[in-house]
């Protein structure tokens, strides 16, 4: 094995230069259009989330003697964790926390092989309660439904 030194040369480029400079928008203006180019979207995004709890309703209400099997659970995982990048994109702090608690009854239910759809229901309904263009919910009632929400959850095994 040669241990001799070998020296590396680094051509100075005028790409590496420009790259290395500072420049482009201000991390201030760059929030500002981020939230601006949101906000444009909030609409389409408030339907997307109906839209997706509405889907979420048709794949369990597909479900034969409350009992879902793997392939349903994968596809309501797939509607949740839409569910749950639209509600933290948009800021939606208490959908956000219900839908990641559906996600991690899915999951429990998932790993379990249990698909009891009563808890999944009530979740929907949670989400409903949450979802844009409803009625918005006082701070203390949220919070009770997402302890409700929570003690479910450990009900069924599901960590989160």
């Amino acid at each position: 094995m040669n241990n001799a030194l070998v020296k590396t040369y680094f051509p100075h480029l005028r790409l590496a230069a420009l790259a290395g400079r500072a420049g482009g928008t201000t991390r201030a203006s760059a929030i500002e259009n981020a939230m601006l180019a949101l906000s444009v979207m909030r609409e389409e995004g408030d339907a997307t989330i109906v839209e997706t709890i509405g889907a979420m309703e048709g794949i369990l209400g597909e479900a034969p003697d409350g009992r879902i099997g793997k392939d349903v659970l994968q596809s309501l995982l797939t509607c949740a964790d839409q569910l749950v990048t639209l509600a933290a994109m948009f800021n939606y702090e208490s959908l956000d926390q219900a839908a990641r608690s559906f996600c991690d009854l899915l999951e429990a239910f998932f790993e379990s092989g249990d698909g009891d759809a009563a808890p999944l229901v009530i979740h929907l309904r949670a989400l409903h309660l949450m979802a844009p263009g409803s009625e918005p919910l006082s701070g203390e009632s949220g919070r009770t439904v997402l302890e409700e929400l929570a003690r479910l959850r450990h009900h069924y095994g599901a960590t989160g």
